[in-house]
């Protein structure tokens, strides 16, 4: 009798991949909008004389915007064009609203759903409680934030038409109410003169204040307010930001006033 042999070929079982850590995930996607908005910067079509700007001043400048300081090489309003500005107002929206915010509001409108993995990210990038409310909280930051940006723009666009051609004036007060509600700095004024020429225009002031008081304050906080309308009843996280924020201006400004 012949023997059969039989050879067992075991195939190695494996691993599901693990994700990578959300944090991870949050510092390669700002790094991956400043790469894209450093090469955007360096295009001829980003800068007024129509010349290639060099790499060092187009990843500053995305780095300031994506990151909101408001620090800049090059003044804002005479060396980028219309094109540049836009890609740089594009930045600063992204760095104000969240890179998992603005991705899970791209899902949304698309009529995409998210994975297990993408509503884990997005509870730690907007500070969701469950799974479940990551994508619905996302949303109402971003139709809140929306909807205070495009406040400021009518009221300073108001006070910009009577100055400029009415496109400009548009493009002006939706630049500054952007700008001024993520609190990033960039202004289009030229010269490096900041707001210095809107320093008697209590109007401009006003509405930039309110901006930047409300975009510094969150939505969580905002959203506090708005539900429970009293400081005794808020959460204990509403109640130290208000406190210290109250804290830090007062301080501030008597400093500078004594200073002055």
């Amino acid at each position: 009798m012949r023997r059969r042999t039989e050879r067992i070929v075991t195939v190695p079982r494996r691993l599901p991949r693990r994700p990578p850590p959300p944090a991870l995930v949050l510092a390669g996607s700002f790094s991956a909008a400043t790469l894209v908005g450093t090469l955007v910067l360096m295009l001829q079509a980003a800068s007024v004389a129509g010349d290639w700007t060099s790499p060092r001043v187009a990843l500053f400048t995305a780095v300031s915007a994506v990151s909101l300081t408001g620090l800049v090489l090059v003044d804002t309003g005479t060396y980028w064009s219309g094109f540049g500005q836009a890609a740089i107002l594009v930045l600063i929206q992204l760095g104000g609203l969240g890179f998992m915010t603005g991705a899970s509001l791209i899902f949304i409108l698309l009529g995409r759903h998210m994975s297990l993995e993408e509503r884990l990210l997005m509870r730690e990038a907007v500070g969701a409680f469950g799974i479940g409310q990551a994508a619905q909280l996302a949303k109402r930051i971003a139709l809140v934030m929306f909807a205070l940006e495009a406040a400021g723009a009518v009221v300073l666009f108001g006070r910009f038409a009577g100055e400029h051609a009415p496109m400009q004036a548009l493009w002006l007060a939706v630049f500054y109410a952007i700008s001024a509600f993520n609190n990033a700095g960039f202004d289009l004024v030229g010269s490096f003169r900041s707001v210095s020429v809107y320093q008697s225009d209590s109007l401009v002031l006003l509405t930039m204040v309110i901006l930047f008081v409300l975009g510094a304050l969150s939505y969580l906080t905002l959203h506090d307010i708005a539900t429970r309308r009293s400081f005794r009843r808020l959460s204990l996280d509403s109640k130290l930001i208000l406190t210290s924020a109250a804290l830090l201006w007062s301080v501030g400004f008597a400093a500078i006033l004594g200073a002055e």
